[in-house]
């Protein structure tokens, strides 16, 4: 018995032992690391009841989005008057299903532009925060996609000069943006890339009064916290440094004198709201 426990022992030191796995080539862990960041970053499907609603819609044509877009601007704010022949919700709900999935980015850009555009539209103002929001929560629009559109529909108004034409521009806009605020689907910090589209030395003083009407309108909806202090500081700092170049512009309407007056209302306007600590 003791020679077979023996040689039993010798056997299993015999046993070879389970070769190591062989490490992943450089081009194994760049696809493994390229899975994992698309899975982080890439946005989140539409529930299946969405895409089956919407897999049967033709793309619009850029005019037909435009068009699009306008009506659901002037139904937003009909469903908020007493003439309106749809719910405000029924109009929110039929948003999220009359539009491609491949088209939001740019139905929500044109949206934000026809609500501004047009005085008139408060009611749709008020709403559209709302039906931005339920699209964020259908999964129809990621908020890096709405921040795109908010820069879009900056851009547009810049280059068309809309402020000439539409002397309440940056009221209706800061009225926008606070309500984005409003139903947490952006923060302050989000927005200030979408405010520095305006940075310029012949749009400083259109900039400062985007500012302090949203601050203003912040304050007023008793959402002060949502402006962090280090956001404001550095907001503050890149106008300061704006300012600060335009030295050799001629004083006089426009130049450095009534820059470095607007930044002093726009303090005014920041130490109203008293920016929170950051996190």
């Amino acid at each position: 018995p003791r020679a077979k426990a023996a040689s039993k022992k010798e056997k299993a030191k015999a046993k070879p032992e389970p070769e190591p796995e062989p490490e992943p080539s450089e081009e194994e862990e760049d696809e493994e690391e390229a899975a994992e960041v698309e899975a982080v970053v890439a946005p989140p499907a539409a529930p299946a009841k969405l895409q089956r609603v919407q897999s049967d819609l033709e793309e619009l044509s850029e005019d037909e989005l435009t068009e699009k877009a306008q009506a659901f601007a002037r139904a937003l704010d009909l469903a908020k008057g007493p003439e309106g022949e749809e719910d405000e919700e029924d109009v929110i709900q039929r948003a999220s299903q009359e539009i491609p999935l491949s088209q939001y980015l740019g139905f929500v850009s044109r949206l934000l532009q026809a609500v501004v555009r047009d005085n008139k539209l408060r009611g749709a103002r008020e709403t559209v925060p709302r039906l931005l929001a339920h699209l964020i929560t259908q999964e129809l629009l990621a908020r890096g996609e709405l921040e795109m559109a908010c820069s879009q529909m900056m851009r547009k108004v810049k280059a068309d000069e809309l402020w000439i034409d539409v002397p309440p521009l940056w009221q209706n806009i800061a009225q926008v943006f606070v309500g984005l605020v409003r139903e947490k689907v952006l923060d302050f910090s989000s927005l200030v890339p979408v405010f520095l589209v305006l940075l310029s030395s012949e749009l400083m003083d259109s900039l400062v009064e985007l500012l302090r009407s949203t601050l203003t309108g912040l304050q007023a909806g008793g959402l002060s916290k949502a402006v962090h202090g280090n956001v404001a500081l550095e907001l503050w700092k890149t106008l300061c440094e704006e300012v600060t170049g335009l030295s050799k512009t001629p004083e006089g309407n426009g130049g450095p004198a009534s820059k470095v007056d607007s930044l002093e209302k726009l303090l005014v306007a920041l130490e109203k709201v008293k920016p929170s600590p950051s996190p």
